[in-house]
Formats: C-alpha cells, structure tokens, sequence
C-alpha cells in the first residue's frame, strides 16, 4: 500500500511542477479544498507532506473489503435431491469467496425468481427447508483479506412453515475440517463464531436462538420482511463502529434488525480467538412437507467492521493547515 501511495504522490508532484498554482482545486477524499487564495508559491514540503498523510490515513480508513451478492438477475430451480451446484449461484467480485447450494435427501429446492421484496431489484433467492435432517445449504466460503472483525448484512424473509428451521451460521472453515466448504455438513463448533437459529413455529410464530441461547425479543415473525446487520468481534480487544457510538467487546457480535439492536455482544461459540471470519452459510432441515422457506436479497459482507469516523481526522488536519495559509475569510475554503 506504501508504495502504492508514494507513486500517487509522485504523480502530483510531476503535476505541481508544471505550474506555479497548478489548479484551482485539490480534491481530497469527500471533501474540496479552493487553493487560489492561498500563499504562493505554497511550500513544496507542505504539500507533499500533506498529500502523504491524507492518502496514507484515507488508505487505512478505507481498508476493509466489502462484497455483495444480490443474485443479479437470473431465474431458475435447483431441486435435485441428494445433489449440489457450484454455478447455480451468479458469482460474486473477484475474491468474494466459493459458493454453492445443496438439496439433501428430503426435497425441497433452490429458486433464483424476480424480486418480492420491497428493497429488491433484479433477482433474490427463495428456498425450501429439506423434510429431514439432511440440509439444503447455500454457502459462501473463504472470500479473501478477511480479518477478525466482520460486519454482514442481509434482506430476509420467513414464510410457510409450522416447523423445521432455518440456520444461520459464520465463522472459519478453517478451526476444523472446513465444514463450510462441506455440502451437506453441519459446522462444528470449533469453526463456528455464531450459529443463530431461526426456528418455524405453530401458526406465523417463529423462535429465534444464538448459539443456543434464545433471543428474548423474539425479533422475527413469518411473512415480514427484515433487513438483518451483523457486527462481530473475534479479535482480543473491543472494536467501535457507527462513528464510535457502539462498541462490540471482545468475542462478541451485535445483531440490529430493521435498525434496531435486537441483541448486544452476544457472545460467540468456539472459533478460538484473533481467527479471521471468512465464511458463512444457511441451511434449512426438518420441515414438514418442505413448508419453511426462506426468501434473501442484497447480502453484503465485509472483511472488517467501517469505521466512518476514521475519516475525520485527514479532514481536520488538512483543514487545520490550510486555514493558517488563507489570506482571505475562511469561507474561501470551499467544502
């Protein structure tokens, strides 16, 4: 990355020599700087040394790798029993992870269709439980730079079923046998940093669990659709997101659906710690008939957890050094 910088660098400075004012504008991460009222000529040293660190604190605030899978905008089935496909699934970006769907022994079955949900477009996935403990999975596993922070998101909705469960599990294939890149394996708890349990109930009733633990919110029902966020911490110290308003500890997630905290630093299964989350998995069993079903659109999920406040400290210092040069009002610094 530094050197990556040092050449950006490089390029303004072949730019500034051609002109004593060279521009008008410096454009800076999310924000404009108007330079025409500034002291001229502006001290080279001062403007390499400022470009230097805007990039290299830009850089570190943006380093997280964040992928997406929305299904794009294919249609199909995949129903056939006791098999699996690796491309029934539109692939995600370059290094977003393997991934692909199970049907086990009870039926059941995969669908890519148009959008249902309200914040969809193109196409989302709808999927049957299997009638029996052999599970119809759909998996993402091993996408790369992943740390052990890790921030998930996801549109879901729950419908038809009396029984039966869907799960929802993440963490890292690799504390075990890599269960997750194992069709038709449960994951042991030795790879798993959450196993959250979405269990089908008498009526619209639904009964959700984390790591064995029931939420006692009860935050979901059938036939409602949910925008699902996820922030873990598998490291060894807390972590902050939103700004620094939250704080996950230390082995530990936070689970928000529809933008509130249903359940704060919950607390993880077996992954040990400081081991990156790269993998994450849902799979449907045990529902009479195949009723359980599971509708998911615009999955993003990222290789850290943001942290937008990050930001703001480039922002302050190159503010900080251009308000001392400003002969006129600071309003000439255009923002």
């Amino acid at each position: 990355m530094l050197s990556s910088m040092v050449g950006r660098v490089g390029s303004f400075k072949k730019m500034l020599a051609t002109s004593r004012e060279f521009s008008d504008f410096v454009h800076v991460p999310i924000f404009t700087i108007n330079i025409k009222y500034l002291k001229h000529p502006y001290p080279m040293y001062r403007i390499n040394s400022l470009l230097t660190l805007l990039l290299a604190l830009s850089s570190a605030s943006a380093s997280a790798v964040v992928y997406e899978q929305d299904f794009g905008n294919s249609t199909g089935t995949f129903n056939t029993a006791s098999s699996n496909s690796t491309d029934f699934i539109p692939s995600t970006q370059p290094g977003g992870g393997e991934q692909y769907v199970r049907i086990g022994s009870g039926d059941g079955s995969w669908v890519l269709q148009p959008s249902t949900l309200s914040s969809g477009s193109g196409s989302e996935l709808l999927a049957t439980a299997s009638s029996s403990s052999s599970r119809n999975k759909f998996a993402i596993y091993d996408f790369l730079d992943s740390t052990s922070l890790y921030q998930m998101s996801f549109d879901v909705e729950f419908s038809g079923g009396t029984d039966g469960s869907w799960n929802f599990v993440f963490g890292n294939g690799d504390g075990g046998d890599n269960d997750f890149a194992k069709t038709g394996s449960a994951i042991s708890a030795a790879e798993t940093f959450a196993n959250i349990v979405f269990q089908f109930d008498a009526g619209s009733g639904m009964t959700a669990f984390s790591n064995g633990t029931e939420l006692l919110s009860d935050p979901f029902s059938q036939d409602i659709e949910y925008r699902v966020e996820i922030y873990a911490n598998n490291s060894t110290s807390d972590a902050t997101y939103n700004g620094g308003v939250n704080t996950v500890v230390a082995g530990s997630y936070d689970l928000w659906v529809d933008g509130l905290l249903v359940g704060g630093n919950l607390p993880k299964s077996s992954l040990a710690n400081g081991i990156a989350i790269d993998s994450f998995t849902f799979w449907g069993q045990d529902s009479t008939g195949n009723g359980a079903a599971i509708t998911l659109d615009n999955i993003t999920y990222s290789t850290a957890i943001p942290e937008p406040h990050v930001i703001c400290l480039p922002v302050a210092i190159c503010l900080f050094i251009c308000f001392r040069q400003v002969r006129r009002k600071p309003s000439n610094l255009e923002l």
